[in-house]
């Protein structure tokens, strides 16, 4: 298991199931076994980092984000 250290928590790679883009250089994430209804976690640390850490490719934000607008109608 990989121990990826965002903000201020540690978080096993293999138990987060989403992130998302808080803004102001945080990310929401979520983990196996949150209620549907939590709206995940708040860390300290920008979107882009944090998702580079997670799938451990430095060019998968960057190359994702564009790929997946030019599919969108």
């Amino acid at each position: 298991m990989v121990i990826l250290l965002l903000g201020e928590h540690a978080i096993g790679d293999e138990f987060i199931v989403a992130m998302k883009d808080a803004g102001d250089g945080k990310t929401t994430v979520w983990t196996v076994g949150q209620s549907a209804v939590d709206g995940g976690f708040l860390v300290d640390c920008p979107y882009e980092e944090a998702f580079k850490l997670w799938t451990g490719d430095d060019d998968a934000t960057v190359e994702g984000e564009e790929e997946r607008e030019e599919e969108l109608p």
